[in-house]
């Protein structure tokens, strides 16, 4: 009849003649490379423990930490799309997933709920139609609760994890949008689609990390495996699709995001430089303050900025103002877009703004100006100009018109400046 061997007494059985035999052979030694024996060993370990160390900081990195990441590896300020790969079929009523994974373990994907806020457009990937289907706008609070759901990728199904309620994170959705018409992945498997992926790739991967919603492999593209990935600002623009989709709920997510509060300020460059900005959406960190700034916004920027300069102004953005002229007059504009709102409310947002800027960034004795998109009523213009001594300006056909107190100390000043040129000109 056998025995029964525990599993240890058999490893011991096996090994422990093997350790003898190596500490036996390692007396026979000379000290010296016993030595140096030990100084390797303990080298070794040293750098095991610390590659355990690594990888365990890795898996933990997420929420908070994941967006850091994203920012100090190279992502922009623009950079606040996300995409979420789902099977549901209540798309846009929220993000929700598990804290951790199938094993307990920390999982980015999940935590990136964490990194989300409001005012940000999420992006909506159904994996049954494989396609790219409609787009909403995250809001707050993010909560954890407990939530019922099981993963329903690969590697989910393979384990045939069932839903059950465990500690999970939550954001609510607003304003689901639907696509006029999916944006198919086999459409993004074409060949110069994937030679511009693969190209886009190639340059970030050493850099940052991409946590992207594809897999470009030998055999094609496929979805992300994960639940809440980044949608790169460069994607949306390249494709009409998710860039339709962000247009759409531009309003909404301005909306959603007045007034989203962060613990640190970010410091602009201070050269005296217009230098226009991407059109794409991005986050202007203002006072411990995100505003977030609009595709319409940038416009107005970039056309007023090339309207001052082709008549000889020095203009600056630097962050965070919109706009600033230098000379000939000194004055801080700041730059509203109406779209569909009563311009009271802009001009309203704009005017506090404006004072802040003055006195705490300064210069203290430059004028102050708001520009809109459309011509306000009389009766706003009077208010501002009169009784706030704000300066007026809106953008027709891509040129700056104002108010009266606009026209005398503004506009009145570039006259000037251009009959001035003009006349040097006609000298020379």
């Amino acid at each position: 009849m056998s025995s029964f061997t525990p599993k240890r007494d058999r490893v011991a059985t096996i090994f422990q003649p093997k350790a003898r035999w190596v500490l036996g052979y390692a007396r026979r030694l000379p000290s010296t490379l016993q030595a140096r024996l030990v100084c390797l060993f303990v080298c070794l370990l040293g750098l095991f423990l610390a590659g355990l160390s690594l990888c365990a900081r890795q898996s933990e990195s997420g929420g908070d930490g994941v967006r850091q990441d994203l920012c100090a590896r190279g992502w922009a300020p623009r950079e606040r799309y996300w995409c979420e790969v789902t099977y549901r079929s209540d798309m846009g009523a929220d993000l929700k997933a598990h804290q951790k994974n199938e094993v307990d373990g920390d999982y980015w994907s999940y935590r990136l709920i964490e990194s989300v806020i409001p005012g940000d457009i999420v992006f909506h990937y159904s994996t049954r139609e494989k396609a790219f289907v409609g787009a909403s706008v995250a809001g707050a609070p993010m909560e954890e609760r407990p939530i019922v759901w099981a993963p329903h990728g690969t590697v989910g199904r393979a384990k045939n994890v069932v839903g059950q309620k465990r500690p999970g994170y939550w954001r609510p959705l607003y304003g689901y949008w639907s696509a006029s018409t999916a944006l198919a992945l086999s459409s993004l498997g074409e060949p110069d689609q994937i030679e511009w992926l693969r190209s886009w790739i190639d340059a970030r991967v050493r850099t940052q990390p991409l946590r992207i919603p594809f897999q470009l492999r030998k055999d094609g593209l496929r979805g992300g495996q994960g639940y809440l990935f980044k949608m790169p600002a460069d994607f949306v623009e390249r494709w009409t699709v998710l860039r339709d989709l962000a247009d759409s709920l531009d309003e909404r997510a301005e909306e959603l995001s007045a007034g989203v509060s962060v613990n640190r300020l970010f410091s602009g460059d201070d050269r005296a430089e217009f230098r226009p900005k991407d059109e794409a959406d991005y986050t202007a960190v203002i006072s411990a303050a995100v505003q977030r700034r609009t595709r319409t916004h940038e416009r107005l920027v970039r056309l007023a900025g090339e309207w001052l300069k082709g008549r000889g102004a020095l203009v600056t953005n630097t962050h965070p103002k919109d706009l600033e002229i230098l000379s000939p007059v000194r004055v801080i504009v700041e730059v509203r877009a109406v779209g569909r709102r009563d311009p009271l409310f802009a001009a309203r947002e704009a005017v506090g703004q404006l004072y802040e800027y003055r006195y705490f960034i300064g210069p203290r004795h430059a004028l102050l100006a708001i520009l809109l998109d459309v011509e306000p009523p009389p009766a706003l213009i009077n208010y501002m100009e009169d009784h706030l001594q704000v300066a007026v300006l809106w953008l027709t056909d891509a040129s700056l018109r104002g108010g009266p107190l606009a026209h005398r100390l503004v506009l009145n000043a570039f006259a000037t400046k251009s009959s001035a040129m003009l006349a040097a000109t006609s000298r020379a």
